[in-house]
């Protein structure tokens, strides 16, 4: 298993702890996109690595090295439909809210990462609106949750 794997592991355990009140509670948190092929359970999560952002690795000093990645959180609420749109919209409302908490209770991951997070006062990016996943239309969030390791490492 990767440290982005065990990351997306803590992560998920986290938003599994999500109480939307007073919306439907969360169904399925997908740890890896493949899994998430034909969505039928919803409000659920999907969680990878984000495919729109820049990863870096550099050194933080000797041995130590500084990986920085963003995680994709996609949460559907569910299919779009706009005649449902405004159903949709009311449904999404405490979610950001929610995903914060959830987050922000533990951004080290137990010790397991340095931080999640932005660094400053802006702790996660979100849009609201239609997505597409798996060939399919939905509605809901998509956020960016950028990671920072400090991993060791042996240079030579």
């Amino acid at each position: 298993m990767s440290d982005i794997d065990r990351t997306i592991t803590k992560i998920a355990a986290r938003l599994r702890t999500i109480d939307p009140s007073p919306q439907p509670p969360l169904q399925t948190v997908y740890e890896d996109p493949k899994g998430a092929i034909a969505l039928n359970d919803f409000p659920c999560i999907v969680i990878a690595l984000s495919p729109s952002a820049r990863h870096s690795w550099g050194l933080h000093g000797m041995d130590i090295g500084r990986h920085r990645y963003t995680l994709a959180i996609w949460v559907l609420i569910g299919q779009l439909n706009l005649a449902q749109l405004p159903e949709l919209h009311s449904r999404i409302l405490p979610w950001p809210s929610a995903l914060a908490k959830a987050l922000l209770s533990d951004i080290t991951l137990g010790g397991a990462v340095d931080q999640i997070g932005k660094d400053g006062d802006v702790f996660f990016d979100y849009t609201v609106g239609p997505l597409k996943w798996g060939g399919g239309d939905y509605f809901g969030i998509a956020a960016e949750l950028e990671v920072q390791e400090k991993p060791s490492i042996a240079i030579g």
